[in-house]
């Protein structure tokens, strides 16, 4: 384009010292075309629809290994398959992080600029800016414990890949549910022991010397203290829960003294309101 007898061919656009962006003039039949960015990465809007997206470049995109292109997004792909097909070329799924599926929104929505690299190997296009990519995926792990811990019900959890411990930030808590809703049912400080004879719920057992759980008896120095009271059945010479320290329910239990002390009782592993009066001998 000339005026005045000065040829333009190029107009810049910049913003202080940065050129933003670069019109080069081209002529066609004769006329003026202004072409934007000419020798950088082609970047139009985009057409089709937001999982088979269309674009049209000029002068058209030759499709070869590492072809780099850009689009404006009409609006977030909603399958990980999206396709993309420019100047009318064969569509070719678009990938990322070297052949991954798109996650549902890794095309933001409409406005978000594309950058796309064609991989002639294996024939798709890779996304290289993908909302969702490898360091936005990772997740920092809830805490455990807290004044406010975060919302969640676990049935069990193993901290064999935890070294082993849980610790707890200061004024950090473990909560105990203080109302069994179901009957031979507890919660606490669980252990799994093994029982020196045949066990059922409730039985409160002392530590023998074998290093087994059998009934606790008031009757007898050597059957005592109970320390551990079984929360299941458990069979002789066999391993079981047992708890140490928590709340327990069992509804066979009718003490008649709310928050009156609890006994051994002389019948082995039964418990009591009443004090026993037997005299414990040093068998």
């Amino acid at each position: 384009m000339k005026h005045n007898d000065i040829e333009v061919t190029t107009i810049k656009i910049t913003s202080g010292a940065v050129v933003n962006k670069i019109l080069t003039c081209t002529n066609v039949d004769g006329t003026s075309t202004w072409q934007y960015n000419v020798g950088g990465i082609p970047l139009v809007v985009a057409t089709g629809t937001v999982d088979a997206i269309l674009a049209d470049y000029t002068p058209d995109v030759a499709l070869s290994n590492l072809t780099m292109v850009a689009f404006v997004a009409i609006g977030a792909n909603a399958t990980t398959t999206p396709t993309f097909s420019p100047d009318g070329l064969t569509a070719h799924t678009i990938t990322k992080d070297g052949g991954q599926a798109l996650l549902v929104g890794d095309i933001v929505g409409a406005g978000y600029v594309c950058i796309l690299e064609y991989n002639l190997a294996n024939t798709r296009w890779e996304l290289l800016n993908p909302a969702n990519n490898f360091t936005n995926n990772l997740k920092v792990p809830p805490a455990i414990g807290g004044t406010t811990p975060n919302a969640g019900t676990f049935t069990s959890l193993t901290l064999s890949g935890l070294g082993g411990a849980i610790t707890l930030p200061d004024a950090g808590k473990i909560t105990l549910n203080t109302t069994l809703s179901t009957d031979h049912t507890a919660t606490g400080e669980i252990e799994s022991l093994t029982a020196g004879e045949n066990l059922v719920f409730g039985d409160n057992c002392y530590l023998k010397s074998d290093g087994k759980y059998w009934k606790a008896n008031a009757g007898s120095s050597t059957t005592m203290p109970g320390i551990r009271i079984a929360i299941a059945s458990i069979t002789a010479n066999a391993a079981g829960l047992f708890l140490k320290n928590g709340l327990i329910r069992d509804d066979s239990w009718n003490w008649s003294v709310l928050g009156g002390y609890i006994y051994q009782s002389t019948t082995s592993g039964a418990l009591t309101q009443s004090s026993p009066t037997a005299t414990a001998s040093e068998d």
